[in-house]
């Protein structure tokens, strides 16, 4: 496994360990198509959930005027995200805890890249000596961590809000039956990463 090395990232320098996933150039696509997706918020409050390096949570909080808090219940994790945080100038509040469960305030954006293989899928034998299993790996049917997501949001959203998920090896219509459960008024679309995959999935209430 990697000991540590720096990456850059949306222009900005982040430290990656074997805590953490190296971000990639899609989650930076997200970043980019979740600001676009933000315009007429003022100062929007954010909630990047499953944070890992704080990649997207600093991006956003140094690309916009926004409040922004950086979840994950890896501590060691959230080290790594503090760190970036600081040495990228950027005030976040950062809080230890799985998915939505230690927020206790309202948000207009939760934003989240979350583990995206089904047990049983193969990753690649790199990835699998250099990055945490846990942030990969989200039970049987790839949906876990978006369900886990999705039925507690609500709680912690403003009556107008945006969710911005990045998707990875995703079935999307199951995906999309559970936002119609827990979101039956929302307007849900998809956007592609630049290889025209269907790669983020939006949410806008």
């Amino acid at each position: 496994m990697i000991d540590e090395e720096i990456v850059n990232f949306y222009g900005y320098p982040l430290k990656v360990n074997r805590y953490v996933l190296t971000p990639s150039i899609e989650t930076e696509q997200l970043i980019s198509k979740t600001i676009n997706n933000l315009v007429d918020f003022e100062c929007p409050k954010i909630a990047d959930i499953g944070t890992g390096s704080g990649c997207i949570g600093i991006s956003l909080k140094k690309e916009i005027n926004c409040d922004v808090t950086l979840v994950d219940i890896s501590n060691k994790a959230l080290e790594v995200a503090e760190f970036n945080a600081k040495e990228n100038n950027a005030d976040v509040e950062l809080l230890l805890g799985s998915f939505l469960e230690p927020l206790t305030e309202k948000y207009d954006c939760i934003i989240s890249n979350p583990m995206y293989l089904s047990y049983g899928d193969d990753v690649a034998e790199i990835v699998a000596r250099s990055e945490p299993v846990i942030a990969h790996y989200q039970g049987t049917d790839g949906l876990a961590c978006y369900d886990a997501i999705l039925k507690e949001a609500k709680k912690h959203l403003k009556k107008r809000y945006l969710i911005a998920f990045q998707l990875g090896n995703t079935p999307i219509m199951p995906l999309k039956q559970k936002i119609k459960k827990y979101f039956p008024t929302a307007k849900v679309w998809i956007e592609q990463d630049m290889n025209k995959r269907d790669m983020f999935l939006f949410i806008r209430g």
